[in-house]
């Protein structure tokens, strides 16, 4: 294979770098009056060119001919302008459109730029480019597909985000109450022994972490029902949200951590208290949102209710639990 071709990366690859660190930083908006949709337009077309000259590119270097200066310059100057228009193309994002949208699609570009410098970087690195090296595009295609796949608007974004943690917060509450439900069938052999005053706080845990999970199904369902994003408030109140419920996973996992054995009580209290600090200040978040309609008031009333009584019925049961622990000492 002729090496001279070799000669362009460099340059390329330094440039690529430069653009991803001013990237990594989030970027400077620039004055748009481009809607949120018409940059996902311009983006999706961008990197599936992106992607079809690089394939392009790796192609050509596999083919058993040597290949041409003449040929490679250009489809490596081409790759350096499509990079180029995807990043300002991001940058073009409205600032007003909303900033978990404007995550979301930091997310996106700055993944293809990283895959597109990998991709380089194996390149130099090649004594040969063969048929088997072709499959070094394919996080770069996955990545330029993604962005295909990125959301419309803040409102879709942010209906994401509340999905994917409803979703976490489901797989910790399934997988709590299923060991609990495991470990109280008789005769049944488990990894997971609570003792008997262990078996009474574990119920309420689980209670708690339930109305979470119901509060982010809840939300998600108003949002796609009733949310909006066109006027400044309301992309504000998106964000806002978001903000709160990017939270609930870990703070959820925390929790459940604790209702394993052995539980430790003053523990389990705390990560207690921060699931209902977390789902306290959402409930009163979303309580005056844009999509909340007078029927969802049914459902917010009953959730704080319901996140009352699980976090004062755990707090019971770990008191109860500290206290026979007390007299045991003291006997």
């Amino acid at each position: 294979m002729n090496i001279s071709w070799k000669c362009f990366l460099p340059n390329l690859l330094s440039f690529l770098r430069r653009e991803l660190k001013k990237l990594e930083t989030g970027g400077e908006a620039t004055s748009s009056v481009n809607s949120p949709e018409s940059v996902k337009s311009t983006c999706t077309v961008l990197a599936a060119q992106l992607a079809d000259k690089v394939t392009t590119l790796l192609y050509i270097l596999s083919q058993p001919e040597k290949p041409e200066v003449e040929v490679v310059g250009p489809i490596l100057d081409e790759i350096e302008i499509f990079a180029t228009k995807l990043i300002y193309a991001f940058y073009s994002l409205p600032k007003d459109s909303g900033l978990t949208l404007r995550k979301q699609y930091h997310q996106d570009v700055l993944r293809v730029i990283e895959d597109l410098i990998g991709v380089l970087e194996a390149l130099e690195k090649l004594e040969y480019v063969d048929q088997s090296s072709l499959r070094i595009v394919d996080c770069l295609t996955k990545s330029c597909n993604d962005i295909q796949r990125s959301p419309e608007n803040n409102l879709d974004a942010v209906c994401r985000m509340v999905e994917a943690e409803e979703s976490l917060v489901l797989d910790a509450l399934e997988e709590v109450t299923m060991a609990f439900d495991e470990a109280t069938q008789p005769c049944d052999e488990t990894e997971m022994i609570w003792n008997s005053e262990e078996m009474e706080i574990v119920p309420s845990g689980i209670g708690l972490i339930k109305t979470a999970r119901c509060l982010l199904k809840k939300i998600r369902s108003s949002l796609k029902s009733n949310g909006k994003c066109s006027s400044e408030k309301e992309v504000t109140q998106l964000d806002n949200i978001a903000t709160n419920v990017t939270k609930f996973s870990l703070v959820i996992d925390d929790f459940v951590t604790t209702l394993y054995p052995p539980v430790n009580e003053s523990t389990c209290i705390q990560t207690s208290n921060n699931v209902l600090n977390l789902v306290s200040s959402t409930l009163e978040l979303v309580k005056d949102g844009h999509f909340m309609k007078e029927e969802d008031s049914n459902w917010h009333s009953f959730l704080v209710k319901a996140l009352e009584h699980n976090h004062k019925k755990l707090l019971e049961s770990t008191t109860a639990v500290t206290g026979k622990l007390t007299d045991l000492q003291l006997s």
